[in-house]
């Protein structure tokens, strides 16, 4: 991550380098031209020196040849004006174009990396949702195949020969496998969105609905779902109140179509599209609830 931050901002980082160094080349001619009638100061004795001169003083340390403070020379020698000058040339240069250049790199860095991360999350988008599907499809399949193969061992119980009848465990596992079978590994993204809109309609056959006990349960207990929600970079900070989120028609229960489409909707930070979303689904609320008051005749409103 953070050689590709360097490598997003060096665009940025080389016009600041353009912008310091022609700061340098400006602060190099007025030193030159003030300072080079001085004796000795070979600090100042050509643009180039001057230039390195003024970049020291601002960085490294402001001293000269023989090792004396130079800017304690030179206010010893011009007195109050350059006192004033250098400071104020001091906290331009070092609170001013330096800070500055920090924040445009740094956010010029960041905002690389959320682009970046946005087209992820889209190329990634039907895997994720293939991953969602198949982990809760699996979660619901388990408890309604047990369910099945209860019902069945109770059947030959009572209905075949004494000894006969097969444990639970052994039918649930016989349905479990025939179930995996029906269903490959994908490897496209084409495949990756067929397999989900097939695990789409195989559990639209069962008609099943998650209760909020039911769906928090799974939260603290399935650790292949977190891990999965996780991978798909879902928050989970607050995951009891992922339900409320997921209830859209707010009816206390959750349909598996509502459950994936919702999930993948909590992907990643809030986009510019979510806002906007939000704004015109506001702005038509507000519409039609004013074409209702006028036909209402309600007119304070």
């Amino acid at each position: 991550l953070m050689i590709q931050g360097v490598f997003t901002g060096l665009r940025v980082l080389f016009w600041a380098i353009v912008l310091l160094v022609t700061c340098m080349y400006l602060m190099g001619v007025v030193a030159v031209t003030v300072f080079s009638e001085e004796q000795g100061m070979t600090e100042f004795a050509s643009v180039s020196a001057a230039m390195f001169t003024a970049f020291r003083c601002f960085t490294d340390g402001c001293a000269a040849t023989d090792g004396t403070p130079l800017q304690e020379t030179l206010r010893q020698k011009f007195g109050f004006p350059f006192m004033m000058i250098y400071i104020l040339l001091f906290l331009f240069v070092t609170i001013g174009i330096f800070n500055l250049i920090m924040a445009v790199f740094i956010d010029n860095v960041t905002d690389g990396c959320t682009k970046k991360r946005q087209r992820e999350l889209g190329h990634n988008a039907p895997k994720n949702a293939w991953r969602i599907a198949a982990t809760l499809r699996n979660i619901i399949l388990q408890k309604v195949l047990r369910k099945e193969a209860e019902d069945e061992a109770m059947k030959e119980a009572l209905n075949g020969p004494p000894g006969t009848a097969r444990r639970v465990s052994k039918i649930f596992r016989e349905k479990w496998e025939e179930l995996r079978g029906m269903y490959g590994k994908p490897h496209s993204t084409y495949e990756y969105a067929e397999l989900t809109d097939r695990i789409r309609e195989d559990m639209a056959e069962y008609d099943v609905v998650v209760t909020r006990d039911e769906f928090n349960h799974w939260l603290a207990s399935h650790d292949g779902l977190l891990d999965t929600l996780e991978d798909a970079e879902i928050d989970l900070s607050c995951k009891s109140d992922l339900f409320d989120v997921l209830d859209a028609d707010m009816s206390g229960e959750l349909e598996f179509e509502e459950m994936i489409d919702g999930l993948l909707k909590c992907r990643g930070p809030a986009s510019k599209t979510d806002i906007i979303a939000i704004r015109l689904k506001a702005r038509l609320m507000v519409r039609m609830m004013t074409a209702i008051c006028s036909k209402l005749g309600i007119k304070d409103v």
